[in-house]
């Protein structure tokens, strides 16, 4: 019994010497004698993750002055292959646009654009946007922010869901003080 079987492994010996080759073959190493390189699973470069929705969709949201150039060509290649979101990728980049600008004269526009959009994301957002709409404007005409006493709340809620409401007013604010 090799030691493989012995923590676990039950398939065939000769599908792991595939496996092992085809991962020597793509990492530039050369292939033992007597084995061959056939694929039936193809072996993927470890150093590029895999393009996921999660991945696609941080890197539109990414200011442009804070994408790297590999950010850049993945939205480059997927607008290529996507043209419907190229609208996604215009919306994302004046939206980010509008907030540290303070371009309250742009937001009625980009407000009109977003719910007018094929993308059921954006009316969302939009919508929820107009709901607010006076304070969401107010926020773009002001420079004066109380995202500080936002954070310590929800820092402060964090800490008390963790508890789970066992402990008293003592030991929250004793945990609340030593987060810091």
């Amino acid at each position: 019994m090799s030691l493989l079987q012995q923590q676990g492994y039950n398939g065939r010996e000769r599908t792991l010497t595939r496996y092992i080759s085809q991962l020597r073959s793509s990492q530039g190493l050369p292939v033992k004698q007597g084995h061959s390189v056939q694929a039936t699973v193809k072996v993927i470069d470890p150093q590029s993750p895999p393009l996921t929705a999660r991945r696609a969709s941080y890197s539109i949201v990414k200011r442009r002055e804070n994408r790297k150039s590999e950010d850049t060509k993945l939205l480059e290649q997927i607008v290529a292959e996507h043209p419907d979101l190229a609208l996604a990728v215009e919306l994302a980049d004046e939206f980010l646009l509008l907030l540290p600008q303070q371009r309250a004269d742009g937001f009625d526009k980009w407000l009109m654009q977003a719910m007018q959009s094929s993308l059921k994301p954006f009316e969302q957002f939009a919508q929820g946007l107009l709901e607010d709409y006076v304070a969401v404007k107010a926020s773009m005409m002001s420079s004066v922010s109380n995202g500080a006493v936002e954070g310590l709340n929800n820092r402060l809620k964090m800490l008390k869901r963790q508890m789970y409401g066992r402990a008293r007013l003592e030991l929250l604010s004793k945990r609340f003080i030593l987060a810091h």
